[in-house]
């Protein structure tokens, strides 16, 4: 039970970030992603509907649909490019 959980710092010792592994953090507001991590699967942070932005350094390669399922959020990029994910988004990301 995760819906107390306010931020998350994630080791640099993780190379991805897990299906479901913060799903239904409602009190989820930043996370910090460290360079160590290629790929994000699907419903990683679904229902964090605290969350606002994530930084999503240039290391992660791939980004698995509906991570973000449930709401609205602003994803920062490494080139500072905001790409903005609905909760319809069901085709997967793949960053160059």
């Amino acid at each position: 039970n995760c819906t107390s959980l306010t931020s998350v710092i994630i080791p640099d010792s993780v190379t991805q970030i897990a299906e479901s592994v913060f799903s239904g953090c409602i009190a989820l507001t930043s996370v910090k992603i460290p360079v160590s991590v290629t790929s994000i699967l699907q419903y990683s942070f679904r229902d964090c509907s605290a969350l606002t932005s994530v930084i999503i350094p240039a290391s992660v390669t791939q980004m698995d649909f509906q991570i973000f399922f449930g709401f609205y959020i602003f994803i920062y990029i490494f080139t500072e490019i905001i790409i903005k994910i609905n909760k319809f988004l069901r085709l997967p990301i793949v960053l160059n």
